[in-house]
């Protein structure tokens, strides 16, 4: 690690270390903050820009084309600690009303993983975790759920009963099928001249 980087880690502890103890206040801590992150970043551009001069002279006196150096970024695990102090007030508020207390509440990992999934919870107590959204969406005032319902795939055991059941079905209505269709007996009525009359006076019974 190159002195700058050294030099840049030991203001984060010095701050974290003095935030914890009481003894830097938010105003100051920002200041002070802003102040090594200032100076990390402008020694981390001059030793980018060195490096590749350097190999920019490499090429030059070898005759050839200068390599393209890989990206050189900031400490990401300094730079999350310095944030993190600088949060600290917010990310140590343990009250349990924090969410509708703070105007910009700002949660830790520990939370936020406690209030999205229900982890990190105190022994004895239950884990609830948020409700997702859909749910609201889905449920109405009267306590029903209105999702569109969707069909269960039947189980093996339910498959062979309803496998059975429509045999038997088939097997009576090919019975009735074939009763009716079969050839039915002809009844022939004969009437007497008296009856033909009757019958075409409107006298239905006659047949009967």
């Amino acid at each position: 690690m190159s002195n700058y980087k050294k030099e840049f880690e030991a203001k984060v502890n010095s701050i974290i270390e003095r935030t914890r103890n009481g003894k830097l206040p938010l105003e100051k801590r920002i200041a002070e903050a802003k102040l090594a992150v200032d100076a990390y970043s402008l020694r981390h551009a001059e030793a980018v820009e060195i490096a590749q001069w350097r190999e920019n002279k490499r090429a030059e006196q070898k005759g050839g084309k200068p390599r393209e150096l890989p990206i050189s970024y900031l400490d990401a695990n300094l730079m999350e600690r310095l944030t993190n102090a600088i949060l600290h007030e917010d990310l140590t508020n343990m009250h349990p009303d924090k969410m509708t207390r703070e105007d910009y509440p700002i949660m830790s990992e520990t939370q936020l993983a406690r209030r999205r999934e229900g982890k990190h919870v105190e022994k004895g107590k239950f884990a609830k975790g948020e409700v997702p959204i859909g749910a609201a969406a889905l449920h109405g005032t009267d306590g029903k759920d209105h999702r569109t319902p969707k069909r269960r795939p039947l189980t093996t055991k339910e498959a062979i009963a309803v496998d059975y059941e429509s045999k038997s079905r088939n097997k009576a209505r090919q019975r009735k099928y074939r009763e009716f269709t079969k050839a039915q007996p002809v009844t022939v009525t004969k009437l007497s001249p008296a009856e033909m009359e009757a019958y075409l006076n409107g006298d239905k019974n006659i047949l009967t």
